[in-house]
């Protein structure tokens, strides 16, 4: 397939600093529904969606890259010589871009056939597989200026968030937030958008417009297009899109299990409305606790703190862990300070937390982090949420009342969240918590050698599979949190493995995508849990 990149950096010179317009169009897609608005003026007008159409811009970047990634394909980095003007959107003379940073900048160049060597027949059949026929998205010549009605645009980007590559795809967009054409954006924007920024020349009148497309935290896929570049209508209407995409609650899988006051002994639990003394179960409402050393708390309970002789937890998401310690250890206000706060607390968080069954599990003491058994604010659960999980790299990033005290001084000097942090840890860089894939491997050892050991009898049955490719030299890698995944390209596998009975089935399924990376089966999440599960069974290994 030939992917051709008009040249559009010419397109620039007509840009002449005049303002943007105020009016913008936003599309999306939620609960199946298609919608469409033109904003102007702080007032909305509801357009008819099958009307809506837009050139594809440089988006055509996003679905090579989301093919790559769904293919386990990488291709090598591509070398700046310096004589292309397009260059400029990729590296300086001399210096290489990869995949990552190549979807962070929008480099065309890298997504050209003979960089990407996609083969047309390949490239149909694959989005046909998708059922997703559409013309523009098969067709020989993928080009920015090909019109697309932005409703199909919309479902195409819906049918990517079930790739099994959908999560790296998201780390990878985080990019352009963090080093790409967003970069000054983060303190705006924060988590809540993994985009793809776009710009297109009008040549009939000497103008452009850009936008953005992708998706929300929560999973909605949307599109935007305004007068002038991509960032600068992503940046000026940023507030607009808040307001105007549907929210929806979202609430991580991973969970984290809090053990309460495990350094004082509980007397008594009492709810207060009723005065009924409560032995286990959930709590709910006003709730006093007396402590054996005469000491009595007051919170109110939502249902997520559980008593079972005499010990208190509970079980939260991690943006609600988040919002808890920020209300017990610090306050909402400066909202930037909180921001940069909620960062450290989430780092904290991974770094000392030690994963049971799947659960992060930590104590609300001095010693780890003060929790507050209160449900949290709504405005501390949107701070948690802004900086979704964002993490600072490194150890040992301690915080109490002096980290605050610093945080907020510099909150009020004017600084955003993410400058708070830089200047505080600057050694230390943002990134996704799930990022892991750039970093070192560390080996398990021991589940490397039980892999060997369990495919020497698993390949009786594996080599019956259609589809199934034996994986030489697989490293599995150390997690110490999140959710376990597996890297398609470097052959890796991360997981947390404790030689128990579910993480064996855990590793099988990792290594069952590595071994049908090249075929449908890999995505089919219900095939590979069950072939798993029987591996794993049948050998008792």
């Amino acid at each position: 397939m030939t992917l051709k990149s008009t040249l559009f950096a010419s397109a620039l010179v007509f840009w002449t600093g005049m303002s943007l317009a105020a009016s913008v169009e936003v599309a999306y897609l939620h609960s199946s529904k298609a919608s469409a608005y033109l904003v102007e003026n702080q007032q909305k007008k509801e357009l008819k969606i099958s009307d809506v159409k837009a050139p594809l811009g440089s988006l055509w970047k996003l679905f090579v890259h989301a093919y790559l990634l769904e293919k386990g394909e990488r291709p090598g980095p591509y070398l700046c010589k310096g004589q292309q003007t397009e260059e400029s959107f990729c590296c300086h003379k001399g210096e290489k871009i990869d995949l990552t940073g190549a979807l962070a900048k929008s480099c065309g160049l890298y997504y050209e056939e003979k960089q990407t060597n996609i083969r047309d027949r390949e490239w149909r059949s694959f989005w046909k597989d998708q059922h997703l026929p559409f013309t523009w998205l098969g067709q020989k010549q993928l080009r920015p200026e090909t019109i697309v009605r932005v409703s199909e645009l919309l479902e195409s980007l819906n049918q990517l968030r079930t790739f099994k590559s959908f999560p790296t795809l998201k780390e990878h967009l985080f990019g352009v937030l963090s080093k790409g054409t967003l970069k000054d954006s983060m303190p705006l924007l924060g988590t809540q958008y993994f985009v793809k920024t776009w710009t297109w020349g009008e040549s009939s009148t000497r103008n452009l417009i850009g936008g953005v497309a992708g998706w929300t935290q929560e999973g909605t896929s949307f599109w935007m297009k305004g007068q002038g570049l991509g960032r600068e209508v992503m940046t000026q209407h940023a507030s607009t899109l808040s307001r105007l995409l549907p929210r929806s609650s979202y609430d991580d899988a991973a969970q984290v299990r809090v053990h309460f006051f495990r350094k004082y002994a509980l007397k008594k639990v009492i709810q207060t409305t009723s005065g009924q003394i409560l032995q286990s179960g959930p709590l709910n409402g006003n709730i006093r606790i007396m402590f054996q050393n005469g000491n009595t708390l007051d919170f109110i309970a939502d249902g997520s703190l559980q008593l079972h002789n005499n010990q208190l937890t509970g079980l939260f998401s991690q943006d609600e862990y988040v919002a808890r310690v920020l209300e017990r250890e610090a306050l909402v206000t400066p909202i930037e300070a909180a921001r940069a706060f909620s960062v450290l607390i989430r780092t904290y968080l991974f770094e000392r937390g030690k994963v049971l069954n799947g659960k992060i599990e930590i104590e609300d003491s001095t010693w780890f982090q003060r929790v507050s058994p209160s449900v949290p604010s709504q405005e501390a659960l949107n701070i948690s949420r802004f900086t979704h999980d964002l993490i600072l790299t490194g150890k040992s990033l301690n915080h109490g009342d002096e980290m605050w005290n610093s945080f907020k001084g510099k909150a009020l000097n004017g600084k955003n969240f993410a400058q708070i942090l830089e200047s505080t840890f600057p050694k230390h860089q943002l990134v996704l918590k799930n990022d892991q894939r750039e970093m070192d491997c560390r080996r398990l050892r021991v589940a490397e050698r039980y892999l060997e050991h369990a495919l020497k009898r698993w390949r009786r049955s594996l080599v019956l599979e259609p589809g199934h490719e034996e994986v030489n030299d697989v490293h599995v890698c150390e997690l110490s949190f999140s959710r376990p995944f597996s890297d398609l390209r470097k052959n890796r596998i991360y997981l947390h493995f404790d030689e128990s009975q579910e993480a064996r089935v855990t590793l099988a399924h990792e290594y069952l995508h590595l071994a049908f990376k090249h075929h449908p089966r890999t995505s089919d999440e219900r095939f590979i849990e069950n072939l798993a599960q029987k591996l794993t069974g049948a050998f008792h290994d």
